[in-house]
C-alpha cells in the first residue's frame, strides 16, 4: 500500500476477490496502458480493497463497470486511456461525511501509479478527470463532461433500478438519521433539477435528460411526502 494511505475495513476485513468481470475489463484496460501483469495484478488487488473499505452499497467496482459500459456508448471520445483510468479510481476513497473524496481518489490513484512508466499526460489529464465526478463545477472540456455524464447515468435509469440505488445511497448514509438525510438529499435532487441541462454531452442529454428528471421528480415527491408524515 502507497506511503499515507491507509484502508480501513468494517465488517468486511477479508477482501473479496474481483469478480470476473471487473477482472476481464482490468485486463483489457491495464493492456491498453502497457501494464506487464506483474505490475497490473497488484495495481487491481489494492484498488478491490479501497472499493471495499467502508460500509458500501452503490459506490463499488460494480458502478465502475456501470461507467464504463455507459462510456462504450461515446462516440470517440477524447483522452479515452485517462477517462477510463479516472473512471476505475474515482471513488476509490469514498466517506459520506467528508467532502474531499473525489480529491483524496486523485491522489490514491497517483500514488498507486507513482512506479508505473505511465505517460504523465495521461496520468495528469486522469487526476483532473477524477475531480470532474465531484461535478461541483461545470465541466471545462469535453473530457470531462463526458465523465461527469457518465457518472450520472445512474440517474436515468428504469424506475425499478433507481429505487435500488436510491435504497443503496440510503444504506450509506445511515450515519445520518432520517429526517437530516432528507433534508441533504432533497437538496442535491433540487440542484440538479433547477439546472437548465443535468448533461452537460448531446449525446449523453439526448440519452438520459427526460428520464433523469422524472426519476428525481418522483424521488424528491417521496422524501416530501416522508416529511409531512
Amino acid at each position: 500500500m502507497p506511503q499515507g494511505f491507509t484502508l480501513l475495513f468494517t465488517h468486511r476485513d477479508l477482501p473479496v476477490q474481483p469478480t470476473p468481470t471487473v477482472t476481464v475489463a482490468w485486463k483489457r484496460f491495464s493492456a491498453a496502458l502497457s501494464l506487464d501483469s506483474a505490475m497490473a495484478a497488484p495495481l487491481l488487488a489494492r484498488l478491490s480493497r479501497a472499493y471495499q473499505t467502508g460500509d458500501r452499497h452503490y459506490h463499488t467496482l460494480e458502478h465502475v463497470i456501470d461507467c464504463l459500459s455507459t462510456l462504450s456508448s461515446y462516440p470517440s471520445p477524447p483522452s479515452p486511456l485517462s477517462i477510463e483510468l479516472a473512471l476505475w479510481y474515482h471513488d476509490a476513497i469514498y466517506d459520506p461525511n467528508r467532502s474531499d473524496n473525489e480529491a483524496q481518489s486523485a491522489l490514491f490513484m497517483e500514488s498507486e501509479f507513482a512506479a508505473a512508466e505511465l505517460d504523465p499526460q495521461i496520468l495528469g489529464q486522469a487526476k483532473a478527470l477524477v475531480l470532474a465526478t465531484s461535478h461541483k463545477e461545470t465541466a471545462s472540456n469535453e473530457a470531462e463532461a463526458i465523465i461527469a455524464d457518465v457518472d450520472m447515468a445512474i440517474l436515468a435509469t428504469p424506475p425499478a433500478r433507481y429505487l435500488q440505488y436510491t435504497q443503496q445511497i440510503r444504506k450509506e448514509y445511515s450515519c445520518f438519521d432520517d429526517a437530516s438525510y432528507r433534508v441533504g438529499r432533497s437538496t442535491f435532487l433540487k440542484t440538479f433539477l433547477s439546472q437548465s441541462q443535468i448533461f452537460q454531452t448531446a449525446h449523453y442529454r439526448d440519452m438520459f435528460e427526460n428520464r433523469a428528471r422524472i426519476n428525481m421528480g418522483e424521488e424528491l415527491k417521496r422524501l416530501k411526502a416522508k416529511d409531512s408524515d
